[in-house]
């Protein structure tokens, strides 16, 4: 009774529509942590050049142990899409069942 209402009331059409996006949102996550990875990057190589070309002068922690949270957050979220993906994937195969 309730998929038939669910068909009726065109949620399959909508339902089907949101599958799809699906695949927008997860590709726009992955560019904005790959973004926030590639800024870390680039901060931590300007640091490394810095602290070579001022020695002793440049006592600041480094870069790379500054930002290591950062990175290992990056890292989690990408590995929780990367799961969300695979469940949207099997999802979105049963559905077209």
């Amino acid at each position: 009774m309730k998929i038939e209402e669910f068909q009726k009331k065109g949620a399959i059409n909508n339902f089907s529509e949101i599958l799809k996006s699906l695949g927008d949102i997860s590709n726009n996550c992955i560019m904005l942590i790959d973004d926030a990875q590639s800024v870390l990057k680039q901060e931590q190589q300007e640091d490394e050049m810095l602290r070579a070309q001022n020695g002793a002068k440049w006592s600041m922690p480094t870069s790379a142990a500054i930002n290591q949270p950062y990175m290992a957050n990056l890292q989690m979220y990408r590995d929780k899409l990367d799961a969300a993906k695979k469940q949207d994937q099997a999802t979105s195969e049963s559905f077209d069942k």
